[in-house]
């Protein structure tokens, strides 16, 4: 890692030596307008995104500036000033410049050129980004059909390959199409290992596509595989772009979340109070800045050290808050009732249940499971507070909505709050319609069990 940012650095004094003599010209030049260019993409790599910015715009400055045979290097320019957009999450401002720069490409070079790959996959990335995930799809299997037109294998043509992959592997994940993307995230990684011998292992795109790999094995419940996968991943970013970069921080996120599930706890508090730190350095509120937090709260739950997890969790809900997403506040709400429900908070938790609901049914968010979900824990503080006409009003709401959902996590639940209301009805003198409730409940959970054990005897015998 240290060695690696010593390349950096090395880099940054050659480049800035070399702009110094060029500017002692005072006057536009192609090597000036590339060394610019290169200064950029060097601080893009860094996570230097306004110092990155700023050496891009100089060198269109330069570039448009030289006769119109240099429209070539114009285009690299734009392109790196749109890649640095793109980085920063201001996919407005790259389209065009992406948009821009390929009709100046394929201008210059043909349509069918193989060195347009690279800037077609960028913005297919774009694309993908922003959710348009046809267009996206569309511009990646051009990558790959321009890739394949190559008349010679170099470093360049393997690194459009698994750059392709890699686009594409994102945008079936998108659509969760998880067999297809393992297929083009693994190809992806083959391409990664054929340039080893010339980039060398510290490849940020190879720890990329790693980490993405791993997402979609952790995903279909491979958690081994992804285990191994996100250290390779997090090994190669600590190497390439070092310990404090943002994509370092999602790496060790993903993995510390993993390791939640596998109760490795140790471990997962380490990775995941290092990438917290790490985002909090950068002052970044973002969705994984959510995911993050609500790990460290999953963990602290686990562990009963509920105090903690209230604290994260709290956390979580000011970043969703600050989005002004309703449907992931409502979530958020509806996680910290958990934690305040382990302490016995039960005003808490019913303000936060309460809060939840309203935005859903105002806002018109969220899965019916979690609106079931919200409905039964509500009604239960409230049948546990004797407020029994509204805990009456809401199981049966929520009965209503878990008898829609067939998944088996959605029967337990929906067995769960049947006997919960039968346990109401008890109280409230209607043994006959709490037997009714206790029988279905009884019922749901006897065809749960079967439903089980047909599955692992299907599993046994392939």
């Amino acid at each position: 890692m240290a060695a690696e940012r010593t390349k950096y650095s090395e880099a940054r004094q050659l480049y800035l030596k070399a702009l110094e003599e060029l500017e002692k010209e005072d006057k536009p030049s192609q090597g000036l307008a590339w060394v610019l260019k290169d200064m950029a993409d060097l601080d893009s790599i860094e996570g230097n995104y306004k110092e990155g910015e700023a050496f891009a715009k100089k060198s269109i400055a330069v570039a448009e500036k030289l006769p119109p045979l240099n429209e070539l290097d114009l285009a690299d320019s734009l392109h790196m000033l749109g890649r640095i957009y793109h980085l920063k999450g201001d996919f407005a401002a790259a389209e065009p410049l992406y948009l821009k720069s390929l009709s100046m490409y394929e201008r210059g070079l043909g349509p069918d050129h193989p060195n347009l790959a690279l800037h077609i996959g960028d913005l297919a990335s774009l694309y993908y980004r922003e959710g348009k995930f046809d267009e996206a799809e569309k511009l990646c299997h051009r990558c790959l059909a321009l890739t394949g037109k190559a008349a010679r294998i170099d470093e360049d043509r393997y690194r459009s390959l698994a750059l392709a992959l890699n686009l594409v592997g994102e945008v079936y994940h998108a659509q969760r199409k998880l067999a297809q993307a393992e297929e083009a995230f693994t190809a992806a990684a083959k391409w990664w290992d054929k340039l080893e011998p010339i980039v060398g292992r510290t490849n940020p795109d190879a720890a990329c596509t790693l980490n993405n790999l791993a997402d979609v094995c952790a995903e279909e419940g491979k958690r081994v595989e992804a285990r191994a996968l996100y250290k390779r991943s997090l090994a190669m970013c600590q190497s390439s772009i070092g310990e404090a970069h943002p994509s370092t921080a999602t790496v060790m996120k993903n993995l510390g979340s993993l390791d939640v599930m596998l109760g490795e706890n140790e471990e997962a508090e380490m990775l995941l109070q290092k990438a917290l730190k790490i985002r909090g350095e950068l002052n970044q509120k973002d969705k994984s800045s959510l995911l993050l937090l609500n790990s460290l709260g999953a963990l602290y739950m686990k562990e009963r050290k509920y105090d903690r997890a209230e604290l994260y969790f709290t956390q979580a809900l000011d970043v969703a808050e600050a989005l002004n997403n309703p449907e992931q506040t409502a979530q958020q709400l509806s996680v910290l009732y958990l934690s305040y429900r382990s302490q016995n908070k039960l005003a808490e938790a019913r303000a936060a249940s309460e809060r939840a609901l309203l935005i859903r049914e105002k806002d018109k968010v969220g899965s019916r499971m979690e609106l079931a979900a919200n409905l039964s824990n509500l009604a239960e503080i409230y049948s546990h507070q004797n407020e029994n006409a509204k805990a009456d009003e809401l199981y049966q709401r929520a009965i209503a909505e878990w008898a829609q959902l067939q998944p088996a996590m959605a029967r337990t639940a929906y067995a769960t709050t049947l006997k919960n209301y039968a346990k109401l009805l008890t109280n409230m003198n209607q043994s006959e319609k709490a037997a009714e409730m206790e029988a279905s409940a009884t019922r749901i959970l006897g065809q749960v069990r079967q439903d089980a054990s047909l599955n692992r005897t299907a599993g046994s015998n392939n």
